[in-house]
């Protein structure tokens, strides 16, 4: 039963865990006690083993789990919400609504209500009810990453373009290390039009995270909309303009750097490209020869 509690805890730290294999290895280990010999590891065991459940469809082995969590943590607001999550796997949408309704009538601060509320907004197709639940926990809760980085979703989904930059703007100022926030303010930049100011954020993200390829391409696209490449410059943008309006407009770039940074960005591809499929010996050879 060691073994099976070590692999949970690793099944846990991965990203992309398999749900068969979490039920597979869970359910006998819940149903003969040997989950007793985790210790307080068993709670987290347990929550595991409900999500699991609920993605490979078993309501019943998730309900089993539910109710060892709600019996030992009876107030807990993320089990709160996962008695709603539980609702809406069995697709009892309307009574998923009327709980957390219910749920946050008793505690309008429980986030992790708030969180699935605004989740069932959005996947019921009402994205708009969704902003508005998850902007109100913001204005309580303002340093909540993920709900900044929803929203900006959310924002960006509904075409609303300025709003999804302030946020994506404050997501920054609460992880100032996080390439992959850095690059998507960069390809939010990019689609209104700031092509300066997209550059500066792709370089943001490969700077934090050495050949990240995600960025680099961006580093190359911006190089080539600067130089009127791909398409003309545009005219100034909503993201353009509040930036220039807060006194904090984009500095152009000169065009000797812009053509440098885009070599960088390109040569920086090709190396990566060949380090992950190999160089054709050949065709290196006749590029030689050339």
């Amino acid at each position: 039963m060691s073994t099976v509690i070590v692999k949970l805890r690793t099944l846990r730290t991965t990203p992309t865990s398999d749900a068969d294999i979490v039920v597979q290895l869970s359910r006998p280990l819940i149903a003969s006690g040997g989950i007793r010999r985790a210790a307080d590891e068993a709670w987290a065991i347990y929550e595991q083993a409900f999500l699991a459940a609920l993605e490979v469809g078993d309501d019943v082995f998730a309900s089993t789990c539910l109710t060892r969590l709600s019996d030992r943590f009876p107030t807990s607001p993320k089990i709160i919400a996962l008695r709603g999550l539980l609702l809406e796997a069995q697709d009892k949408i309307q009574e998923a609504f009327d709980y957390y309704d219910e749920m946050l009538k008793e505690d309008e601060s429980n986030v992790p209500v708030m969180k699935r509320r605004a989740a069932l907004f959005k996947s019921t197709g009402k994205p708009e009810e969704a902003v508005t639940v998850l902007t109100k926990l913001l204005d309580s809760v303002p340093n909540d990453s993920e709900a900044w980085s929803e929203v900006a979703e959310l924002y960006i989904q509904l075409r609303m373009h300025q709003q999804a930059a302030f946020c994506l703007e404050e997501l920054l100022v609460l992880n100032p290390h996080a390439h992959t926030v850095a690059a998507r303010y960069a390809e939010l930049a990019l689609q209104m039009g700031d092509y300066a100011l997209a550059m500066k954020e792709f370089c943001r993200a490969v700077e934090l995270c050495d050949g990240y390829e995600r960025g680099l391409i961006g580093i190359f696209e911006c190089s080539q909309r600067l130089q009127g490449k791909l398409q003309g410059v545009r005219p100034a943008t909503a993201v353009q303009r509040k930036h220039e309006t807060d006194g904090a407009a984009t500095a152009p770039i000169d065009e000797k750097t812009v053509k440098a940074l885009g070599k960088m960005a390109r040569e920086e591809l090709v190396r990566i490209g060949n380090e992950k499929y190999g160089a054709d010996d050949d065709d290196a050879g006749s590029k030689k020869s050339r």
